[in-house]
């Protein structure tokens, strides 16, 4: 079971930090408007927050350190990207944004 766990928590991990380095791409390539024309979920501001706290949280998951909390930091930020995902999808956006233009 520990393998595992390992497993999925490093495949986690390389996943958070691919979508951060194609957001890091995004942001040097695409003019992203503020959260006043297209409110929070798709603008600067907040692609600039996310790209260092999903970097750190790949990092972490990925490095093995305090695993549990590693485990419950990634559980939520998943169940946050869900919530974001489907209000974006309520709302008819083009895109989640999640792999930056991919």
């Amino acid at each position: 079971m520990k393998i595992a766990n390992k497993i999925v928590m490093t495949l986690a991990g390389l996943v958070l930090i691919a979508a951060s380095v194609l957001k890091i791409h995004e942001m040097l390539v695409v003019c992203i408007p503020g959260w006043r024309e297209h409110g929070i979920w798709e603008s600067w501001e907040f692609t600039l927050w996310q790209i260092p706290m999903e970097l750190c949280l790949g990092l972490w998951l990925i490095s093995g350190l305090f695993r549990k909390a590693a485990w419950l930091a990634g559980t939520a930020a998943y169940c946050g990207f869900i919530f974001v995902t489907l209000y974006k999808g309520m709302t008819g956006a083009e895109s989640c944004g999640c792999f930056g233009q991919i």
